[in-house]
């Protein structure tokens, strides 16, 4: 006996809150967001190429050294060529050496967006007309919803 009141009670709790109600089935639904933002610690690397002569000193001293270190070879023609030849190298090797970009990192507060799903708007279909709600959770194939029929009221 003891059940049977325990199941009359909780039958009357729930159908007020169910009154009125019925399934309707859903259409379409379709997520809405929240947009905002956070902060994180993260890394920020820069590339930064040398300033020195315009970005061209390293290709500027390589080759006036190895003009320099070609011109104390050989005599002669053999010296010119040497020269010319030291002068194209060592160009290269300043260019390569000291005019690449370089890297500098550091570690900083970045905002980051975030964007999370606020919520349903969810259609569905009651009595041959199309009703849209927003609900918090995502719903399945059908929604509870209140009675509209033209009896309900």
């Amino acid at each position: 006996m003891p059940h049977r009141l325990t199941l009359l009670l909780l039958l009357g709790a729930i159908a007020p809150a169910t009154f009125g109600q019925v399934r309707a089935p859903v259409v379409d639904t379709r997520p809405f967001y929240r947009e905002g933002s956070t902060t994180e610690l993260r890394e920020v690397c820069e590339r930064r190429r040398s300033d020195f002569l315009g970005g061209r000193g390293g290709q500027i001293l390589g080759g006036v050294a190895g003009g320099f270190a070609g011109s104390a070879i050989g005599s002669g023609t053999g010296r010119k060529v040497a020269t010319v030849a030291g002068a194209v190298i060592g160009s290269e090797i300043g260019r390569r050496e000291f005019d690449r970009p370089r890297t500098r990192c550091s570690v900083a507060e970045v905002a980051v967006p975030t964007r999370e799903v606020a919520g349903y708007d969810v259609i569905y279909e009651q009595d041959g007309r199309l009703w849209r709600t927003r609900t918090t959770e995502q719903p399945g194939a059908t929604i509870s919803v209140p009675d509209r029929s033209p009896g309900a009221r």
